[in-house]
């Protein structure tokens, strides 16, 4: 389990409430993982139901998902940390 600073559970808590989730993909072009709302918000492009089709640069996505913000995890606060910065 890591251990958090003060900080970093405050980090995860603010973009929790501005509605970010953990999204990860792996495209034609390799693995992405960032903070954000929607995937079109990290430029992806979406089929009618939402779900990544392609990337900004054409690549086809192979496999991808949607996580809540979790504070135990280490990539989830890294990548919340970058966000907020």
């Amino acid at each position: 389990m890591t251990t958090l600073t003060k900080a970093q559970e405050a980090k995860v808590a603010e973009a929790r409430e501005e509605g970010l989730a953990f999204l990860w993909a792996r495209t034609t072009a390799g693995a992405f993982q960032c903070v954000g709302v929607s995937w079109e918000d990290v430029g992806f492009h979406t089929d009618d139901a939402g779900n990544p089709i392609t990337d900004s640069r054409g690549n086809t996505v192979l496999l991808s998902g949607v996580e809540r913000l979790d504070p135990a995890n280490a990539t989830h606060v890294a990548l919340c940390e970058e966000w907020w910065g």
